[in-house]
């Protein structure tokens, strides 16, 4: 009786152990975005980039399948009124303030740490790509 009730709370332990994770959470990162117009010879084109941070990210289908859910539900309205759109998403890396965040970007959201990109053209989605260690893989392409 005494083996399987220590046998019992050491299996209650080790699970516990393994649900311990952290959920993902993600987080704009407004500091980097990008928007831009330009109007010539009559024909406007527009770009906008918005940029995420993923906290407690595993490389994982799971994790991957929380982005996708984040991606549609947090769509813009507005993605249409772009000539290319693109939601990234970066491993979460240490908390900078704002400040030095906008004025240096590339030291701390870089392709090293860029996790996915959804790419939209004229409103559409033609491509989703993902990272790993710098290196894009097309893991969907509508073109």
């Amino acid at each position: 009786m005494k083996k399987m009730a220590c046998l019992l709370a050491t299996s209650i332990l080790f699970t516990g152990c393994f649900n311990s994770k952290e959920k993902i959470s993600i987080e704009p990162i407004k500091a980097i975005d990008f928007i831009t117009i330009h109007t010539e010879n009559g024909d406007t084109t527009g770009y906008r980039f918005d940029n995420y941070k993923v906290k407690n990210y595993n490389d994982d289908n799971l994790s991957k399948r929380i982005i996708d859910t984040f991606e549609k539900k947090n769509l813009p309205s507005v993605v249409s009124k772009y000539t290319n759109y693109k939601m990234i998403f970066f491993k979460a890396v240490d908390d900078t303030d704002t400040i030095m965040l906008r004025d240096h970007p590339d030291r701390f959201y870089n392709m090293e740490n860029q996790l996915c990109e959804y790419v939209y053209f004229k409103g559409k989605l033609v491509q989703i790509s993902r990272f790993d260690d710098g290196k894009q893989s097309i893991v969907w392409d509508s073109r």
